[in-house]
């Protein structure tokens, strides 16, 4: 199998996990009409406790190893409303990826799901709310052989 080959596979292995996290992990963290106490931050971790208010990162951490799972956090100050995420990831500026993540919801602001280290390097990831292509917050990402 050609370098190419192994890459794009990776790459549908990583979409895959994606999709399955993203409908595994709900977003809800507040009444509708609550708003206050929100920032806007991406935050990244070993996991996420969904048994605790506000769905806390556990072991909050920006290096990972190769093929281990990254669980994100991504908190707005505004309600995203019925909003998709997106996670631009980036080595300088050449854009890497783009994951796409569905609403699942009509209001709020927390939204947690988790994706695959699928290629060692560091990376820059901006979150971003879709409605309006909103950046959230910005993050660096190293992922180690």
């Amino acid at each position: 199998m050609k370098k190419n080959e192994k890459n794009n596979v990776k790459w549908v292995r990583l979409l895959l996990s994606i999709f399955v996290m993203s409908t595994l992990l709900f977003t809800f963290a507040c009444k509708k009409n609550d708003s206050g106490g929100f920032t806007n931050k991406l935050q990244f971790g070993e996991s996420v406790n969904i048994s605790a208010e506000g769905w806390p990162v556990v072991n909050e951490k920006y290096t990972f190893a190769l093929g281990q799972t990254v669980n994100f956090r991504i908190e707005t100050k505004d309600d995203f409303g019925s909003s998709d995420f997106k996670l631009v990831i980036k080595q300088g500026s050449t854009v890497v990826t783009e994951f796409g993540y569905p609403s699942l919801q009509s209001y709020g602001h927390i939204y947690v799901s988790s994706f695959v280290a699928a290629e060692d390097g560091t990376y820059t990831v901006e979150a971003y709310v879709m409605t309006g292509n909103k950046l959230i917050d910005t993050k660096s990402l190293t992922v180690t052989m």
